[in-house]
């Protein structure tokens, strides 16, 4: 009776003959090229026996008779795989499901075992188990199928290990995956064969991955490379090589679930950088090594009224109010010294106005060693307006407990020039009337003359000091100003029995100062200098100059007193805000810590050396330039 029979094979002439000889046995025969062609033909066709060629161009022998098996209806289908390559490697055709082996040899030779695989078929007949490969022995081993066939393991080997999904479609039907690509879609590689490669797409990614189908022969597309697509619980991207000589799509599938992820943590946490540096109530600066601005915070712009945009590229000297040279100064400081800090600067506002601030530089390096590459420098500005406004607050309250300090003192210093003054008029009224007191009169009204300039000159330098102006430095001489502030102080001179004795020096003591805020820092320490002397003594006021290290000219005052000096636990405690040991209600315990500030703010230096026992010395140094 004869049977219906598959061969499938991609050599025409061998399915020609195996046609016409089984044709001839009485058998209903059907052939297909390829592994595709046949899976097509027996979606409809249950065949008997299929005889199948090992190695075919798409679905190979291997993975069809897998799928085959796979089929129920054809389970009772009795497969024969018919391949030369069998005789080249070790094959277990009974590993693929595959019912019988013929080695493919000259085709007079190969009848007979074609007759005998069919008769074998027989539902009634008992299965030989473990049965050898027929015809082997007719059959030589070819060095070059050998080699051909080691290749071919050796590609299949790659493309199993690399880390991207490879899917091979012919006719929108997927005639190849590798293990990856299975993996990524949660099905077995068999499960993939023969099916429609859309299929295993969610409904909401199929019409784009029929379109990615649709590329153009030679061409390459590509898809999900700006927005990842999700599959499953997967980000991958897609790209399509549509292979024009073999007529088949290649699909490569990359996973980019973990890059993804890496890149969203990274963005988040740039976002989250970025937030601390917008949030920053300081200004802050990032610079390139050429000192030109590559980064500003949301407080630069804030600040100074620019915009990002505007500031980008600008050199940073472009910044500061005052003609700053940050290349040659600043700069040389930064990479000498790692850092800069100048407490008291200014920036420039894009109104022109302008903002003190105190200034900090930073190098950033690359910190890889043995060569340390400069990456940038980092400034940072603190806005000191609120800081100043409180300071000149700061600075009237200790004025004003100093003017209360010296108001009696000055009344008591008044009073005796105003009493001359009155003498002075009383004998002028009675004597004019005789010879005698018209020759006196001239001597006595240049006594009152020089009382009344006496005492407008001590009222002129107390309104002078009580006066609230804003801070302005401008230049002036400092021996002037340290004379105008021993008038004022020289009532408690007296008051306390003590001394003053000036040794300036012949230099010129003209500098850039705020000239009221100096005299409060001299009139503080005359003041303290006197207190402290309580039984009478002398004070030393010694003027000098010299020049830094740097070269720059320096003017020097020291107040030298013999009072009882400073307890060494005490003397790290005189500038600190309240601190006092007198008892006056008058006193603030302010005074030297304002003074320090306003000698700070002149970038000047403020500096007490005592011993308990042996006076006390205050040096106080402030720049020329």
């Amino acid at each position: 009776m004869g049977k219906t029979i598959l061969v499938v094979d991609d050599n025409p002439i061998l399915l020609t003959q195996m046609t016409r000889m089984l044709e001839a046995e009485g058998h209903k025969v059907a052939t297909a090229k390829d592994g595709f062609s046949a899976l097509n033909m027996l979606a409809s066709l249950t065949p008997d026996v299929v005889f199948v060629d090992l190695i075919m161009p798409n679905i190979g022998g291997d993975n069809l008779c897998r799928l085959v098996r796979k089929m129920p209806h054809l389970k009772d289908c009795f497969l024969v795989v018919v391949s030369a390559a069998v005789v080249e490697q070790e094959f277990d055709y009974q590993r693929i499901g595959a019912d019988a082996c013929i080695a493919k040899g000259p085709f007079d030779l190969m009848k007979d075992h074609i007759r005998e695989v069919i008769r074998e078929s027989d539902p009634d007949r008992t299965p030989i188990p473990g049965r050898e490969i027929r015809g082997i022995e007719t059959v030589a081993v070819r060095r070059i199928t050998q080699e051909l066939l080691s290749k071919s393991h050796h590609l299949e080997t790659v493309l199993e290990t690399i880390p991207e999904g490879v899917v091979e479609v012919l006719e929108g039907k997927v005639v190849y995956v590798n293990s990856t690509a299975a993996r990524l879609f949660q099905v077995e590689p068999d499960g993939f064969l023969g099916e429609k490669f859309t299929a295993f797409f969610p409904r909401r990614l199929q019409r784009q991955i029929i379109s990615l189908l649709e590329t153009p022969p030679g061409e390459v597309s590509r898809l999900g490379e700006g927005e990842p697509l999700t599959l499953f619980d997967r980000e991958v991207t897609f790209q399509c090589l549509s292979m024009e000589a073999v007529n088949t799509k290649l699909v490569i599938i990359t996973d980019v679930t973990k890059y993804k992820t890496v890149e969203r943590a990274l963005k988040e946490a740039m976002e989250y950088n970025e937030n601390i540096l917008h949030t920053m109530a300081d200004s802050l600066v990032v610079l390139k090594p050429d000192l030109s601005i590559s980064y500003v915070n949301r407080a630069t712009c804030d600040m100074l009224g620019f915009s990002p945009h505007e500031l980008f590229g600008k050199q940073i000297d472009q910044l500061f109010f005052e003609a700053v040279s940050f290349e040659e100064e600043l700069f040389e400081s930064v990479i000498r010294n790692g850092i800069v800090t100048e407490p008291s600067q200014a920036y420039r506002s894009k109104a022109g106005k302008r903002i003190p601030v105190s200034f900090l530089a930073s190098a950033m390096y690359n910190d890889q060693a043995p060569k340390r590459n400069l990456l940038g420098i980092i400034c940072i500005a603190h806005d000191l307006r609120n800081v100043e406004q409180l300071q000149q607050q700061l600075f009237q309250a200790e004025k004003i407990a100093s003017f209360g300090v010296l108001a009696a003192g000055v009344a008591h210093e008044i009073k005796n020039p105003l009493a001359i003054i009155l003498q002075g008029l009383e004998t002028l009224s009675s004597g004019l009337k005789s010879d005698s007191g018209r020759a006196m009169a001239p001597d006595i009204i240049a006594r009152v003359q020089k009382a009344a300039l006496r005492a407008n000159k001590i009222v002129e330098g107390l309104l002078d000091f009580s006066r609230q102006s804003p801070p302005e430095f401008v230049e002036a001489d400092l021996l002037d100003v340290l004379r105008e502030s021993l008038t004022l102080v020289e009532h408690h001179f007296k008051s306390s029995r003590v001394t003053v004795e000036e040794r300036p020096a012949d230099v010129s003591h003209r500098l850039s100062m705020d000239v009221n805020q100096i005299k409060q820092v001299f009139i503080n320490i005359m003041v303290n200098a006197a207190e402290a002397m309580t039984s009478g003594g002398k004070v030393t006021i010694e003027t000098g100059d010299g020049r830094h290290p740097d070269g720059k000219r320096f003017v020097q005052v020291v107040f030298a007193d013999t009072g009882p000096g400073i307890a060494p636990e005490l003397l790290n405690k005189i500038f600190e805000p309240f601190f006092t040991t007198k008892t006056k209600s008058l006193n603030t315990g302010l005074g030297l810590s304002v003074s320090q500030g306003i000698v700070e703010r002149h970038r000047g230096d403020l500096r007490f050396v005592s011993e308990s026992g042996k006076g006390t010395r205050v040096i106080l140094t402030l720049p020329v330039e």
